[in-house]
């Protein structure tokens, strides 16, 4: 109940009908004319954030991630490091004045054979997977034995340089990418260093 509703009904008990009428008939006020103010809001500058550069050979930090046996060196002091983990497929991403650096692990639902593992590293890097960017370059590669698949490819403006690896029921990506029209030959050579960095502990095997 409002408490308007309340005032009415108390007028209606203590002074009857007619005071109820001429309480509900009393003219309003007049409305007071509006007063103009003008409010002026000192902002402080939006400040943008300030990225570490890949040529400071002080950022490249190593990180042992959720997975224990995992590591791998970010161009990144720590504290910008973005991490998303929910319990099956963490990611990890370091953002640098020139490229983003990201690794994604995650554990598969199934133990795969070494065909069927091969099988699914063959149909990320397939053509059909990029069918709106441009390959560059497409080759195996190796880690203590373990065939993985590297990629060079151009997307969105982005030139991405990426690995794929599975070990047993483990898949692991991981890719560097820069601005295409900023990319400078040297930009390369980091991109080398973060994806060579990858340190993971397996038994090493012979799939050649």
């Amino acid at each position: 109940m409002t408490v308007r509703l309340v005032i009415l009904l108390i007028l209606s008990v203590s002074f009857g009908p007619a005071a109820l009428s001429a309480q509900t008939r009393r003219p309003k006020p007049p409305r007071p004319k509006p007063i103009r103010v003008t409010v002026q809001v000192k902002a402080d500058p939006l400040k943008l954030p300030v990225y570490p550069s890949e040529s400071d050979n002080k950022i490249w930090t190593e990180f042992r991630l959720s997975d224990p046996e995992l590591s791998i060196v970010f161009p990144s002091a720590g504290k910008d490091l973005f991490v998303d983990d929910d319990g099956r497929v963490a990611t990890y991403e370091a953002t640098t004045q020139n490229g983003e650096y990201r690794l994604i692990a995650g554990r598969l639902a199934f133990l795969p054979s070494r065909q069927q593992a091969q099988q699914m590293l063959e149909a990320v890097v397939a053509p059909e997977s990029f069918s709106s960017g441009t390959v560059k370059t497409r080759r195996k590669v190796q880690y203590k034995g373990h065939v993985g698949r590297e990629v060079i490819y151009e997307k969105h403006g982005l030139l991405n340089f990426s690995r794929f690896y599975i070990f047993a029921d483990r898949a692991i990506s991981i890719t560097v990418a820069f601005d295409k029209k900023k990319f400078k030959p040297e930009f390369e050579a980091w991109a080398w260093r973060f994806l060579d960095s990858l340190n993971i502990k397996v038994a090493a095997v012979d799939e050649t």
